[in-house]
């Protein structure tokens, strides 16, 4: 016999009835669940009840029609845009002017890689990690670690930085196997230390795209092993991302298929694009998901709103720009309500 005892009804399950109403879930697949996890059929139907007749659900339930709408909206249009035969694919291209990099893919939000950009870059010689040590080994930067133990590690980043010299981290990565547990990313603003301004010498900001006079805040460093791992996320503006060393294996989701990645806090998605979950996140089933190997010398154009998800096949060193000739300063909202 079922322990109805045993059954705490907690803010958590009033939430989750309201969640589930909201969205349109059978009210017999609610009942069935709370009964199953030990609520009496009576106090089921009861809070059941009480979700229908609550007038702040009803104007939810309005507000939720209107999200769906939206949704129904950016559906078709990515269901137009797949008639196109090379919407699953990501471009290479050299020779691109300002006008057609505006045009085809900027203003167009189509992601790119550029061959030309990158490909001439001292540091693609230079940055070894022997130069590193010798040129800059002696800076401290900010590094994320401990990245295992938190299955969070990049919602709760402040948690993990950690200061060290250049020279210790540099070691670290290239005397460590694949590894996913330390990584100095775009969040720990290593080119805001004046101590490594010597390495800007070594590549240049392409003027077709590029504004030079506004690099500060806006270039970032990326340097770790084999194995480091970018979640599934989005950026708030546009992104080029330029690989110095290594390849690194970028998995593409169109912005207009955002509500099938399962948003729920900030710019993050729960979703792993390399191993989908389909009880979990069946409406991912059916997202696009385009796979670039981007390789040294190469630069990735990453749209506004894109979704990305990033896997370093080699040790790994890569800058990223924001600072396009083109306006990038956007207004975003955010899920933000703590559901646990």
């Amino acid at each position: 016999m079922l322990d109805t005892t045993a059954f705490e009804f907690t803010d958590g399950w009033r939430r989750w009835i309201a969640e589930n109403h909201l969205l349109g879930t059978a009210e017999q697949a609610i009942l069935d669940t709370l009964t199953g996890q030990g609520m009496p059929e009576g106090q089921a139907q009861a809070e059941l009840e009480k979700v229908r007749l609550d007038t702040h659900l009803v104007a939810g339930k309005w507000i939720v029609q209107r999200l769906r709408k939206l949704e129904s909206l950016l559906a078709a249009q990515e269901q137009m845009r797949s008639l196109d035969p090379a919407h699953a694919e990501v471009p290479r291209r050299s020779g691109v002017t300002r006008e057609q990099f505006l045009l085809e893919h900027y203003a167009a939000n189509r992601p790119v890689v550029l061959t030309d950009v990158a490909d001439h870059w001292a540091a693609r010689r230079r940055w070894t990690a022997e130069f590193l040590t010798e040129r800059v080994g002696n800076e401290i930067v900010e590094v994320m670690t401990a990245r295992h133990a938190d299955a969070q590690y990049e919602q709760n980043l402040d948690m993990h930085r950690t200061r060290m010299p250049f020279a210790e981290y540099i070691d670290l990565v290239m005397t460590s196997q694949s590894s996913n547990d330390f990584y100095l990313v775009a969040n720990n603003h290593f080119f805001d230390n004046p101590g490594v301004s010597r390495l800007l010498e070594d590549f240049d900001f392409d003027t077709r795209i590029l504004d030079p006079d506004a690099w500060r805040s806006q270039l970032f460093f990326w340097f770790g092993p084999a194995g480091t791992v970018t979640p599934l996320h989005h950026d708030v503006s546009n992104v080029l991302l330029a690989q110095v060393a290594g390849v690194k294996r970028v998995t593409l989701v169109p912005a207009l298929e955002s509500h099938r990645v399962y948003n729920e806090v900030g710019v993050f998605s729960p979703v792993d694009p390399e191993s989908p979950d389909g009880v979990r996140h069946p409406l991912f089933t059916d997202a696009t998901r385009i796979t670039v190997d981007l390789c040294e010398g190469e630069a990735l154009f990453i749209p506004v709103g894109w979704w990305h998800h990033v896997r370093s096949l080699d040790v790994s060193v890569s800058i990223s720009f924001t600072n396009f000739v083109f306006p990038n300063d956007f207004q975003w909202a955010f899920p933000d309500i703590d559901r646990r």
